[in-house]
């Protein structure tokens, strides 16, 4: 049964491709890039196996820490994986996350379905 990944990212370009990318490879994408709609979708019982977060939604009320915190508090079973194009050093903030990949990867899109498909054995 493929399974079902909430993906939230304010960048329309990139949520396009990397939800394409994520389909092409075997997973059903849940994809937003409202901060705001997809914490009401987790908060309302939203279904997902998996989330994926971008950091920073700009002068957006809300930003993927405030998701990471929202996602743990609602599902605590759910693996999260952080993005963000920020240093490293960010990555104390999203300790509850169980992984954080930086946009500055060479190829992001690999090492996502990489970690996915590694780390996370869904039965």
């Amino acid at each position: 049964m493929k399974k079902k990944i909430l993906f939230v990212d304010n960048t329309e370009s990139f949520l396009g491709i990397i939800s394409d990318i994520l389909r092409e490879n075997g997973y059903l994408v849940k994809p937003f890039n409202k901060v705001s709609e997809a914490m009401h979708y987790i908060e309302n019982g939203g279904n997902y196996d998996f989330a994926l977060f971008d950091y920073d939604f700009g002068n957006a009320r809300y930003d993927g820490e405030d998701l990471l915190n929202l996602s743990v508090d609602k599902n605590k079973d759910v693996p999260v994986i952080m993005l963000s194009s920020y240093a490293n050093g960010n990555q104390n903030r999203f300790y509850k996350a169980r992984y954080f990949l930086n946009y500055g990867s060479k190829d992001l899109a690999k090492d996502l379905v990489d970690t996915l498909d590694n780390h996370f054995k869904f039965e």
